[in-house]
């Protein structure tokens, strides 16, 4: 309920107060007495409209505008340098071209509270839509209205969502049952797939094992080559020794002939016999060197042998892996025979 109203040095007012009593309160006045700036004045402070300094009175610094209700007095002031309202004393600022939210809950008024000097008679005239927006705006209905529309428009656009998975639905299943038809050939396939892979494996195990028979093959050939060589290097080792024992024998007549120092008549055998010694001893050397070179190859045999050996293992290894197999066939999925 409002209690007063007291402009001060608003439009042609410079000093009034308005006292409101308990019923209706009405203003009576000559044209120009400033009836309507008592109605601007209220819209003000209640509104902040209009903005600008136009409210203030010709040749004034600030126009103010102050209304007591039944619970609050709200101050507005309004001029250089002042721009302010204040509510039970306390200042406000920074509020812009709005209105205070401590303000407008405390005076709780809105728009449709106000009829204008030329506006339409007071909902008489309105059409009824309007009617209904004023009565919202009145009774604090607007916002409810807003909500119920928003959420009527998301109702209707949740059924149209759900018509369109309602759809969805029924086309994934229609291809679910289309599907079922297919479900042999894809079990077919996917058997065909299996057994590719199984085929690719013994494919690879078949070439490890053709590899490792040839690695076999020639191992056996080095190793009876081996064999050859090293009883060969027997025997050299044996003419060897034989060839040291007559090299001791022959350097020993050298020294005594060289002792001597005079040249019997059976000295000339022995010559011949040291000079074909020493054509023995030319040989014995090659031998000692190709003696040598068999215990190179005889140690490289070995280690081939030991590889032949190693590889004969892998080799029966891979056989036990290919005897666990058991290939299918792509079109029937019945076992195949084992290759021979």
């Amino acid at each position: 309920m409002w209690v007063r109203l007291k402009l001060v040095n608003f439009q042609n007012h410079g000093k009034l107060t308005v006292p409101f009593g308990p019923g209706v309160t009405t203003l009576v006045g000559k044209t120009g007495a400033g009836k309507s700036a008592v109605v601007r004045a209220l819209r003000w402070v209640c509104f902040n409209r209009p903005s600008g300094n136009s409210m203030v009175a010709h040749g004034a610094g600030t126009a103010m505008v102050s209304l007591v209700t039944a619970t609050a007095k709200v101050v507005r002031k309004k001029g250089p340098g002042a721009n302010v309202y204040a509510l039970d004393g306390n200042k406000l600022v920074a509020f812009g071209a709005d209105v205070p939210d401590l303000v407008a809950d405390a005076l709780s008024v809105g728009p449709a509270s106000f009829q204008r000097q030329h506006d339409p008679l007071f909902w008489i005239a309105l059409p009824p839509a309007e009617l209904t927006k004023k009565f919202n705006e009145l009774t604090g209905m607007a916002d409810a209205v807003r909500v119920k529309a928003a959420l009527t428009s998301k109702d209707k656009k949740l059924a149209a969502e759900g018509r369109v998975l309602e759809e969805s639905v029924k086309e994934l299943r229609r291809l679910l049952v289309a599907g079922k038809k297919f479900a042999p050939l894809i079990a077919a396939n996917r058997r065909a797939i299996e057994t590719g892979e199984v085929a690719a494996k013994m494919a690879l195990s078949f070439a490890r094992l053709s590899k490792l028979s040839k690695e076999a093959s020639g191992t056996k050939e080095s190793l009876k080559s081996a064999v050859a060589l090293s009883d060969g290097l027997s025997a050299v080792r044996r003419a060897g020794e034989s060839l040291i024992a007559v090299e001791r024998t022959i350097a020993g007549v050298e020294k005594l002939v060289r002792d001597a120092q005079v040249v019997p008549a059976w000295v000339g055998p022995w010559l011949e016999a040291f000079a074909a010694w020493a054509a023995e001893r030319d040989l014995s050397a090659f031998a000692y060197a190709r003696r040598g070179l068999l215990e190179y190859l005889l140690d490289d045999t070995t280690k081939e042998y030991k590889a032949w050996r190693t590889a004969k293992r892998n080799l029966s290894g891979v056989a036990d892996e290919l005897a666990g197999l058991t290939p299918t066939c792509p079109a029937c999925g019945s076992p195949m025979p084992s290759p021979s």
